[in-house]
């Protein structure tokens, strides 16, 4: 039994009852309307953190024998569990039955096939994933053509054009920041409600014929916080000086971006699901959400008949933003009709400040 003093005891358990309020905010976050609330929204985006904290706080307060704070601990994570299980799934990959159509479908906001990392590479590092990834579909953001000659693709025309055959199939692009590259025919359709009202939003809508089954695609660029460097570094290096200045920032016109993003996230969630409302079949929606598992646009979709294949394939957390040291997981594939997730993996490839999502899918029969 590891031995405490009184003080440190005392202490240490009003931290642990903190950090297990806010796990239990963080996992309700997703409740309230970020219209009306800005912390629990911000708050759900450490979700992940919060709830490894409190299970390695509630083991180490029940290894001291200190029963009735390492049990709260346990009930913080039992009565969140229906909101935590979203962010930190217990889930593993499964098999395909032989009988079934599969298909493979990556999602990656591409920072328009700029190197986050190096300059100048030899090789353009997220064409060369792209190529190498076998993948049946690929939906990119942040980017506007694969056509020869675009401006994205300067220096890269060989590889390019490698990946243009490989994809004969494209569409979407013509400015709108979203293009999709198939193997099989697509095409971008229309919807009777095509939405986009918040211009900081983007989705587009697509159909892929994949072995005479119809898929449809929506995929999605949902506003972003739009935080300048400067106040990036606020938040990721709170210990920079004038810490006064961190704080007043945090106050002032961070919170006023965050509170601003959220609730537009919120709205435009809304539109984009009251748009597919009346599609049948297989539905996949998939891309840069910048916001979280558990949140509100993250719950909206859940509400409306949506299934996630990252948390009905995955065990623990996933990071898919690795830019500012703002680890979050701000992408997403979820899935209505009949469709089966077998796995969702995240690519290792840190060209782009987010990761792709490369997930794999079987049609099952109709109901």
């Amino acid at each position: 039994m590891i031995v405490l003093s009184p003080v440190i005891r005392i202490v240490g358990k009003i931290l642990s009852v903190i950090l297990y309020a806010a796990t239990l905010l963080a996992a309700f976050g997703g409740h309230f309307n970020p219209h009306l609330f800005t912390v629990p929204a911000a708050l759900t985006l450490t979700l992940p953190y919060l709830v490894i904290l409190t299970v390695i706080i509630s083991i180490f307060w029940l290894c001291c024998r200190r029963w009735i704070i390492g049990a709260l601990g346990v009930l913080t994570i039992i009565a969140g569990w229906s909101d935590i299980s979203s962010a930190v799934p217990l889930n593993f990959s499964k098999e395909a039955d032989p009988s079934e159509t599969t298909f493979s479908i990556i999602a990656y906001n591409i920072l328009h096939t700029s190197d986050y990392r190096e300059p100048n590479p030899p090789e353009n590092r997220s064409i060369r994933f792209l190529i190498d990834s076998g993948a049946d579909i690929i939906c990119l953001e942040e980017m506007y053509s694969m056509e020869e000659g675009a401006r994205e693709l300067e220096g890269h025309e060989a590889i390019a054009d490698t990946l243009r055959r490989l994809y004969p199939h494209r569409a979407g692009g013509g400015g709108t920041d979203i293009l999709v590259l198939s193997k099989y025919p697509v095409e971008k359709i229309n919807l009777p409600n095509p939405g986009n009202t918040f211009k900081e939003s983007i989705y587009l809508f697509f159909r892929v014929m994949i072995k005479e089954q119809s898929l449809t695609l929506a995929v999605v660029h949902l506003p972003s916080f739009s935080l300048s460097e400067e106040e990036r570094t606020v938040i990721t290096d709170l210990t920079h000086t004038p810490v006064k200045n961190s704080v007043k920032e945090l106050n002032g016109p961070i919170r006023g971006k965050l509170a601003y993003a959220f609730a537009t996230r919120a709205s435009a969630t809304k539109e984009l699901i009251e748009t597919l409302e009346d599609i049948n079949g297989p539905l996949i929606v998939c891309g840069d959400f910048n916001d979280v598992p558990a949140s509100w646009v993250y719950r909206s979709f859940m509400k409306a008949g949506f299934r996630d294949a990252f948390a009905e394939t995955n065990f623990g957390p996933m990071i898919t933003y690795n830019g500012h040291l703002m680890y979050f997981h701000l992408d997403q594939m979820l899935y209505r009709g009949n469709l089966r997730a077998l796995s969702l993996k995240k690519g290792s490839i840190n060209s782009s400040d987010h990761y792709p999502l490369i997930g794999t899918f079987a049609f099952t029969p109709s109901p």
